[in-house]
């Protein structure tokens, strides 16, 4: 975007950070940003089309794991070639996993969507250099500029 097609088109969002209710984490401050990455309750809401299927596996006695299926391959990432290259991704992989804004079962893990299009809610630690970025925004395609 040009500097004048970013001020008129890219609308200022609200970005509300909630916690995990899952594994009770909290989602830290609220912002207002151009430029965002999805949460968890975002990621549910566009990718299982308002019908997730929640489905618990390998509940423990202290910590449940949990998973929302999605209903389309728009959930999956698919992996650059800077990725496959860097070996930030397999090679054999067309897709990738991408990061949530919604914190996942601790402090140091983020919410993700993984390869296969699968809302991981538990997350992964945040130093994993393997899950890519997936930047979302706003337009304003009521704006006129030209």
């Amino acid at each position: 975007f040009t500097e004048k097609e970013r001020q008129k088109l890219i609308k200022k969002a609200d970005v509300i950070n909630k916690g995990n209710k899952d594994f009770h984490t909290s989602g830290g401050s609220d912002t207002k940003d151009q430029i965002f990455l999805l949460s968890l309750e975002q990621a549910i809401k566009y990718f299982s089309k308002g019908d997730p299927e929640r489905i618990e596996i390998g509940l423990l006695e202290d910590e449940g794991f949990c998973y929302y299926s999605t209903n389309c391959g728009e959930a999956k990432g698919l992996a650059t070639k800077y990725a496959i290259k860097n070996k930030k991704q397999d090679a054999d992989q067309e897709y990738s996993r991408w990061w949530l804004r919604t914190p996942g079962k601790s402090w140091e893990r983020a919410s993700y969507v993984d390869s296969k299009g699968v809302i991981e809610p538990s997350g992964r630690k945040v130093g994993d250099f393997d899950t890519g970025v997936r930047p979302a925004l706003w337009l304003n395609l009521r704006t006129k500029i030209y």
